[in-house]
């Protein structure tokens, strides 16, 4: 190269100091080109860098954009989910709700019912057979159906306010007029007669006489007046 110099300089009349400076500043242009490739080499690499870092950036963001809107998901299907199960928990405690409330209802019902035949049995009017005593499976059974039954009454007739018979045993019961006490005719007792149950001086007393074929029963009324 610095035969060239030399030829170039003998050629162009050229002194050494200007072949020096030629040297210096074909040096410099070469490494100054070097320089700037370098640079733009740098730049490049710069340029790219940054178009990786932008990607990359970029790649970060949508995943985790992504990762939040696959947990936003998740979270509405959960609570979507809880909602179902809430509604279906709803569902059946409303119709566990209905069922109880038509259980009550039964039972006001039933309870109703109840009272208004405790009502019954409290205001009833009814005379029970003071003979008979029932079992607790037929209690109030033994009460008694007046106009019912009942023997043929002789004698002061005036005295008796009304006759029947026990809807259990079958007795005659007789009611008296003068103090509205019933008194039972057992016809198994030893007793002749029956004094009025109200102690009203009022004698029931049966008579039993052969019939045409069986045995007939009267019941004689009349007043004791000694008592």
């Amino acid at each position: 190269m610095w035969e060239l110099i030399k030829e170039f300089a003998v050629w162009t009349g050229w002194f050494p100091i200007t072949i020096g400076t030629v040297v210096v500043i074909f040096l410099g242009k070469y490494f100054y080109s070097r320089e700037i490739e370098f640079k733009d080499s740098q730049i490049d690499k710069l340029k790219s860098d940054l178009e990786d870092s932008k990607q990359y950036r970029v790649d970060v963001l949508v995943q985790s954009l992504s990762e939040r809107v696959k947990f936003q998901n998740e979270e509405m299907e959960r609570l979507r989910e809880d909602q179902n199960s809430s509604k279906a928990e709803l569902t059946q405690k409303e119709k566990e709700l209905r069922i109880t409330l038509e259980e009550i209802q039964t039972l006001r019902t039933s309870l109703r019912q109840y009272e208004d035949q405790l009502n019954d049995l409290l205001d009833d009017d009814s005379d029970y057979c003071q003979i008979c005593d029932p079992d607790d499976e037929h209690l109030m059974a033994n009460s008694i159906a007046w106009g019912f039954g009942g023997d043929e009454l002789v004698g002061d007739v005036l005295l008796v306010d009304k006759e029947g018979t026990c809807c259990y045993c079958g007795s005659t019961s007789i009611k008296c007029k003068l103090c509205g006490a019933v008194t039972g005719i057992n016809y198994d007792s030893s007793d002749e007669r029956f004094e009025c149950e109200g102690g009203c001086g009022t004698i029931f007393e049966p008579l039993s006489f052969f019939g045409d074929k069986s045995i007939e029963h009267k019941i004689k009324v009349y007043r004791n007046y000694d008592e």
